[in-house]
């Protein structure tokens, strides 16, 4: 499929993945998805490298509010272990070279991610874990994640933020954690 073309473009919103937009020039992106897991899941992986098509982008914005439940199928690349699979397979190959997505211009992240239905979760900390990790971030400058599951995976995500958190350029971070809804906050300011 042929990218609709948009050299002038410079802020985009959208509400499904995956997109295929050329707009050089782009500034500020805006995803939300809000649906059940199984239907944009399998798309999750491909993220970084759409957003590698807009090497001008200063602001990103991705929202996910994913429903596990009736509708997701027991077993497929389309199932919840089969997203879970793909997105950890994403960083497997990170482990072994894959190079990151240069995002020189962006200087502000904002993920919130939500899931229910699932008592397992991981979802919401994977994708962020994915985002983080396979994107270079020169100059972030405000990095805001909201997660709304379980926080065993939370940690590890803070074992890959870590080398991030010890610059000297970061001077400010707030952590919240919020009972009943279990939700963690991270800010990088």
């Amino acid at each position: 499929q042929q990218p609709l073309c948009a050299p002038g473009l410079r802020r985009l919103v959208i509400r499904s993945i995956p997109w295929t937009i050329s707009a050089p020039q782009l500034l500020s992106l805006e995803v939300t998805l809000d649906d059940w897991v199984g239907k944009f899941g399998r798309y999750i992986v491909l993220l970084p490298d759409l957003l590698g098509a807009f090497p001008a982008l200063q602001a990103l914005t991705f929202g996910v509010k994913a429903q596990y439940g009736w509708r997701d199928v027991p077993i497929g690349p389309n199932s919840v272990h089969g997203i879970r699979h793909s997105i950890r397979g994403a960083l497997t190959a990170l482990d072994r070279g894959k190079p990151a997505v240069d995002m020189r211009c962006l200087t502000n992240l904002v993920v919130k991610a939500e899931t229910s239905g699932s008592p397992h979760g991981q979802f919401a900390v994977l994708l962020v874990t994915l985002l983080w990790r396979s994107l270079t971030l020169h100059e972030a400058l405000h990095v805001h994640f909201t997660l709304s599951e379980g926080f065993r995976p939370a940690l590890q995500l803070l074992e890959v933020m870590q080398p991030h958190i010890s610059t000297p350029k970061l001077d400010t971070m707030a952590v919240t954690y919020r009972w009943p809804g279990a939700q963690l906050a991270i800010n990088l300011l």
